[in-house]
């Protein structure tokens, strides 16, 4: 956080971990190769760009679930669906986006994130957050305290940085490059 961001200590600490999180998938960005960005890794239907796009998009989401809190009291009411098309929205306007822009464009995200964690108050982190889940799901909806998603928040570039890793790592299937090779 910048000079003069007040935010309460706890908001503090797990934003502190998230940039921590940050700093290490970011570290990623500078030294792997351009082309490895589009491997996978077995079972894996996101490639790595895919994963880093997405981790670095989801700022977003939770600034956008900020405003949603503020000057509210009670549960916030949300839905599955609405999230996950959200997600994918996010995918795909980076989709086109070189790494440098959308390193800068996650820089933006997290400055504007930055200044709605400093109108959290205290009362905020005991809020709510209630998904209704698509219908015929079990239980039909799940609830978590803003504190308990902002914990969340906080580890979510490492799980995507693993995914990343593990993509980065698998060896193209030779039998694809070859098939590759003939077509051009």
């Amino acid at each position: 956080p910048g000079p003069g961001t007040r935010m309460i200590p706890v908001v503090r600490v797990l934003f502190e971990r998230a940039l921590a999180r940050r700093e290490s998938l970011l570290g990623l960005v500078e030294v792997v190769p351009g082309d490895y960005w589009t491997r996978s890794a077995a079972g894996d239907s996101w490639t790595a760009y895919t994963h880093l796009a997405h981790a670095l998009t989801a700022d977003n989401a939770l600034a956008d679930l900020a405003d949603l809190l503020a000057g509210g009291a009670g549960p916030v009411r949300l839905t599955a669906a609405a999230m996950y098309a959200e997600r994918e929205r996010s995918i795909q306007s980076s989709a086109d986006l070189s790494l440098a822009a959308l390193v800068v464009q996650a820089g933006q995200s997290r400055d504007r994130l930055t200044r709605q964690f400093g109108l959290l108050a205290p009362a905020d982190l005991d809020r709510v957050l209630v998904w209704e889940l698509p219908a015929g799901s079990w239980p039909p909806e799940v609830s978590i305290s803003l504190v308990a998603y902002l914990e969340q928040w906080a580890v979510h570039d490492s799980g995507h940085e693993g995914a990343i890793r593990a993509a980065i790592s698998t060896t193209p299937d030779l039998s694809a490059v070859a098939h590759i090779r003939r077509m051009r």
